[in-house]
């Protein structure tokens, strides 16, 4: 699923540290690597899920096996990543960081995963993220995603990163997808 919405083949990053910013307490990616058998390091990162205002106490559990079993996992938000700078080659946000933080409802928070992002890459990593729309009822969701597109590559290219914006037309939607790689 990463490689076919973030535009990449998981064979280019062999030797790479990857962070997947909001992989979710599953953490797909992670183990759909270490199945490939390529040997590259993938941190993920996600919200503190032990706060007890997160998501409620199943989430809460089922994460804590996760996290006590795995030490690739940081409890994190995109707007205050604990890592030094030039610490990855690549950061994926699938989805993550444009729908639940878009630059149109929380610019400060947007702005803020922006520069974290664009600190913590090395020179000339990647920041590879699929937007998707909060809600795609109607025409006017549509409209609103493809105005929250535009704003999410300005916020890009004003925080310093090269953007190259590729569209990806998903059956299930019958509308087209904007990933965006942003290169540092």
């Amino acid at each position: 699923m990463y490689e076919k919405f973030l535009n990449f083949n998981r064979s280019e990053l062999a030797g790479l540290t990857v962070l997947d910013l909001g992989s979710g307490p599953e953490e797909r990616f992670r183990k759909e690597i270490e199945r490939a058998g390529i040997k590259c390091k993938v941190i993920c990162a996600n919200p503190d899920y032990s706060l007890s205002d997160y998501r409620g106490e199943q989430l809460r559990e089922d994460v804590a096996g996760y996290r006590s079993s795995n030490r690739s996992s940081v409890g994190a938000l995109g707007s205050e990543l604990p890592f030094q700078e030039n610490s990855f080659d690549k950061i994926f946000a699938l989805e993550s960081v444009s729908k639940y933080c878009p630059p149109n409802l929380y610019p400060e928070a947007a702005n803020a995963w922006a520069q974290e992002g664009y600190r913590i890459l090395k020179a000339g990593g990647e920041f590879k993220i699929l937007s998707l729309p909060r809600s795609e009822q109607t025409d006017a969701d549509w409209a609103s995603y493809y105005e929250d597109c535009a704003q999410v590559q300005n916020l890009l290219l004003v925080t310093g990163f090269q953007v190259k914006v590729d569209r990806l037309y998903h059956p299930e939607f019958e509308k087209e997808l904007i990933t965006f790689n942003a290169k540092k």
